[in-house]
């Protein structure tokens, strides 16, 4: 358990382990430390949630923590990005090389500095399997990783450790980022519009897969849009999320804002599309387009007005109910409720 007095404001899992950032700014982390993936010098496991004290001692502020397969990063209040654990995961600081020595496979056993991004501010990144995408508050996409399906976005197939910006259509401006296996899915807006719904909004992926969400076009390395000729109203995207082999998109009804859909599409070979139950014997349903996911309809209208959706491995999962309903619990309420809560509230 964390300490009675801390509240949680973002918890990021990886494969066997995962990170915390509470509201002061600290991060957490736990689990396997295989590789130095959990940031405190060494690769032992921690079993309960332990703040990473070079990050307490620099007095640097995380605004999120991000945990990867084999690796880990943190992006701080100035906008710095910090990453540590499995090298071969991360971006390389020095050079494009994809041949490491010896010395560039060894652990990263202490959170560093992306030094080839510290003139960028960093705001947002995803960061799963074996490719990363850190988001700007310019609205430019930094990648790097595995690229042999086109999913670092750059026009090319060739993989590398140094960051390389994704090739955006003109005029598009990303506001969010996710990551699957072997595609990149982004929210980018078009125009200078001051409010969500003024903004034409549209979603843009690339890499390989039903997961694109292009119909017949599985593989490409450059954003395209997805179905732009659709009558799924894109301009009112508000989140998306991508796992594996699928994406997922809330998107509002319309300009009010007050009521949204649940988009889904790729791989369903666990029912993580949500479009039939395999215990029940009804076949999975793989869509190379986005779909509806019906049977949650009447629970994403008001009042509920809380919504946020995630992709897992092979499953997903979405959250709703009304933001202002749970008032901060007293401190010496159960903390799993606490934490809980705080999450809730912040998202």
């Amino acid at each position: 358990p964390f300490p009675v007095d801390v509240r949680v404001a973002n918890v990021s899992c990886g494969m066997f382990h995962s990170l915390a950032v509470d509201t002061l700014g600290r991060v957490w982390s736990w689990g396997s430390g295989n590789f130095g993936k959990l940031g405190h010098g060494d690769e032992e496991p921690r079993f309960v949630p332990t703040s990473i004290a070079m990050f307490e001692t620099a007095q640097l502020r995380a605004i999120k923590a991000i945990a990867g397969e084999q690796h880990s990063y943190m992006i701080d209040v100035d906008g710095r990005l910090f990453q540590w654990g499995r090298p071969l995961l991360m971006a390389n600081r020095d050079s494009e090389s994809i041949n490491p020595t010896a010395e560039d496979r060894a652990p990263i056993l202490n959170p560093s500095p992306v030094r080839s991004l510290l003139k960028s501010s960093i705001v947002d990144l995803a960061s799963k399997y074996y490719h990363t995408l850190a988001l700007t508050d310019q609205g430019d996409i930094w990648a790097w990783g595995d690229n042999r399906y086109g999913q670092l976005g750059n026009g090319t197939t060739v993989t590398t450790l140094a960051p390389v910006k994704v090739n955006l259509p003109d005029g598009a401006v990303a506001l969010q980022v996710a990551v699957g296996l072997r595609h990149s899915v982004a929210i980018c807006k078009y125009g200078g519009a001051e409010t969500v719904h003024e903004e034409q909004r549209r979603i843009l992926s690339w890499g390989t897969g039903l997961a694109l969400g292009l119909g017949e076009v599985t593989e490409t390395t450059t954003p395209q849009l997805v179905m732009p000729e659709s009558d799924i109203p894109w301009s009112h995207a508000r989140y998306i999320s991508a796992h594996n082999c699928h994406s997922l998109a809330i998107v509002d009804s319309d300009e009010s804002g007050s009521s949204a859909n649940l988009f889904v599409w790729g791989k369903d070979s666990s029912g993580q599309l949500g479009f039939g139950d395999t215990v029940s014997g009804e076949q999975p349903q793989d869509s190379g387009i986005p779909r509806v996911v019906t049977n949650i309809l009447p629970f994403l209208r008001p009042p509920n007005d809380f919504i946020v959706s995630a992709a897992g491995e092979s499953f997903s999962v979405t959250a709703v109910g009304r933001s202002g309903d749970a008032p901060l619990p007293p401190a010496e309420e159960d903390l799993f409720t606490i934490n809980d809560r705080d999450a809730d509230s912040d998202m």
